[in-house]
């Protein structure tokens, strides 16, 4: 019966398992869960602006916003054009483990809540190819747990990943941020964790929402 499955489902860390029941995990979408620069530096070094040491300037980037690591004028240009491209968005790759990671995080008792900011550049076009993606990697009932926002700090939660340095908006935010480990946050503070890989989500999620009170 389910009380069997719940079983298995917690293995041998049940204590581990019970920190996400009723907990809500908002998880943004790009260089999060899903490996934006893989893609972009792909379709940048098949572009006429690529130079050579461009792909490594990419995954090491010290900017967030991808264009200001290019230098005004005709790379920066290209580098805003790549970003509009139809399809670019639902090309994305998921990074190793971050399907299972969500799929074990709901199974754990949490309410796991995607929430993504169109790119400012090709809003329209960008959220209806992230509600195909979620679609398409994680089946069309995750669509409900799609929030696509300019400002994260409207949507309530407990924890939110994120690998923008830092997430502001106009209130003061019901979640403590997490960073999912990329160059451009190495060092930044202010925040109540790391995760560097989707197979640490377990521990390191687990001893963040340990710390922080539950949402009343």
């Amino acid at each position: 019966g389910g009380g069997g499955v719940a079983a298995a489902a917690g293995g041998s860390n049940m204590e581990g398992k019970g920190v996400f029941q009723g907990r809500t995990v908002l998880v943004d979408m790009d260089n999060t869960i899903v490996d934006w620069d893989r893609q972009f530096a792909k379709n940048w070094m098949q572009s006429s602006e690529a130079e050579e040491g461009d792909a490594e300037l990419i995954r090491g980037r010290s900017n967030f916003e991808m264009e200001e690591n290019f230098a005004e004028g005709p790379r920066r240009e290209r580098a805003k054009a790549l970003m509009k491209e139809k399809g670019f968005y639902e090309a994305l790759h998921p990074f190793e483990g971050a399907i299972d990671a969500l799929r074990n995080m709901e199974a754990a008792g949490a309410l796991v809540v995607l929430c993504t900011s169109p790119h400012p550049f090709c809003a329209g076009e960008c959220a209806n190819e992230k509600f195909r993606w979620v679609e398409k990697h994680l089946g069309k009932e995750w669509e409900s747990n799609l929030i696509i926002t300019r400002d994260k700090t409207f949507v309530k939660g407990d924890i939110l990943v994120d690998d923008k340095p830092k997430v502001t908006g106009r209130v003061a935010p019901s979640w403590v941020q997490v960073h999912y480990g990329k160059a451009y946050n190495v060092g930044v503070g202010g925040v109540a964790g790391r995760l560097d890989a989707w197979s640490e989500w377990e521990a390191v999620l687990g001893s963040v929402l340990r710390a922080t009170p539950p949402l009343v």
